[in-house]
Parts: C-alpha cells; structure tokens; sequence
C-alpha cells in the first residue's frame, strides 16, 4: 500500500527529529541541577535512603523529567532506575536506550558509564549525562557526587576508556 510507505516516509524524521530535542532536554535538564545537593550521599532522595550513592538516580530522575525514562526489570520483577553498572553494561537491555558502538561518538543528552570493582552494595560504577562534547572531541558530563551534582570528566574515553555511552531512542 503506498499511504503507508508515504506515511512512514515522512514521519521518520519527525522520530528522529523529536528525540534530537529529547536529548537536548536531557542535557539541559542535567545542567540545570549544576550546584545542587539533592542527590547528595548524606541525603534521603525518592526511594534512595540516606547515606548512599546516588548518581544512577540523579540520571534515572533527570532522564525522566526530560521526557526519556529509563527502567529495568528487578530481580523483584518490579522496574526502577538501572544501576550504574547496568548503564556501563552493554548486554543490559534498557528500554529506550541503546548503547553506541566503539565508533560513534557521544552527544549532549547521552548517558555515559562505567563500572567500578569493590564497591560491594554501596556502588557498582558511575553514571552521568552527557552536556557536550568539545571541538577536540572531549566529552564534558553532569554527574551527581558525593555532596553536589557538578561537571564530570570521566567521562572522556581518554580518561576513563571503559565508558558506555547510551543514547535515547525512545520515539523511533
């Protein structure tokens, strides 16, 4: 039928063109909270008790007043926000999101992570947003830190090699 190959022909980019601003907003919601100790270790945030790490949720709560939420399955079958870990692994299916392969490059409104060993149940990696990405190619992030959500340059394959980037796909 040709109304659905003239359909699908324009409403493709349009897709793709609404999540280009989702990511946008992901970015610049990620930026927004630049200063902010609400996902601070020392502080109960949502489901996240005090005295914990909390940089998934500050990507899981800023992806999602982006419009772009993130979930995972638990092992109690219910969703929540993946772990940092989860982001860095790319066998880890996030709805919505997949993660870019060794030759693509991340842009602003990415997730990027990586793992971390010996963390036991405190932390199993860390996890941020991606704000830009310079001429040169370094990547700048917005991560939540021990006290403060503020810029991050582990993000940077030339810092941290193991980062996973993940972008939102969620409208095509």
């Amino acid at each position: 039928d040709s109304g659905s190959v003239a359909w699908e022909s324009w409403r493709m980019p349009l897709l793709a063109q609404n999540n280009e601003q989702t990511r946008a907003n992901v970015a610049a919601t990620a930026e927004k909270y630049n200063g902010s100790t609400d996902w601070g270790y020392s502080k109960q945030k949502g489901a996240f008790a005090c005295n914990t790490n909390k940089c998934n949720a500050f990507v899981g709560d800023v992806t999602k007043e982006a419009g772009a939420p993130a979930s995972v399955k638990g092992s109690d079958g219910k969703s929540r926000y993946p772990l940092a870990a989860e982001w860095a692994d790319k066998n880890t299916k996030i709805d919505n999101w997949r993660a870019l392969g060794k030759n693509e490059t991340p842009q602003p409104g990415d997730v990027a992570a990586y793992k971390l060993s010996g963390g036991g149940a405190s932390y199993s990696g860390h996890s941020g947003i991606v704000t830009s990405v310079d001429a040169n190619g370094v990547v700048h992030g917005m991560a939540a830190h021990e006290n403060v959500v503020g810029p991050d340059n582990k993000f940077d394959r030339s810092v941290t090699p193991t980062v996973v980037y993940r972008r939102y796909t969620g409208d095509e």
